[in-house]
């Protein structure tokens, strides 16, 4: 993450603040681009199969934990149901 510009390198200077102290820890991580990743792909459609093999994840299962369903594609698949009216 480092590398792609996403987070500053952390040096391990010490702050003076003990061992005690609170870390402070970065809001962007790689879970959470993952987990964001693994949510957009199934939004846009994309298969969990592929899904899972662009992301990594081994089962279908923890693919489940990480992937967020958005109302839009909700919408979209209701729409997509035949009329039966």
């Amino acid at each position: 993450m480092v590398k792609a510009g996403l987070v500053e390198d952390k040096n391990h200077q010490s702050t003076g603040k003990g061992r005690g102290a609170k870390r402070e820890v970065s809001k962007l991580s790689f879970h959470c681009l993952r987990h964001t990743a693994t949510s957009m792909l199934k939004n846009a459609g994309v298969s969990d199969a592929v899904a899972r093999d662009i992301i990594g994840h081994d089962s279908e299962a923890i693919s489940r934990q990480y992937t967020h369903i958005d109302m839009t594609a909700k919408r979209k698949a209701i729409e997509s149901l035949p009329d039966i009216l």
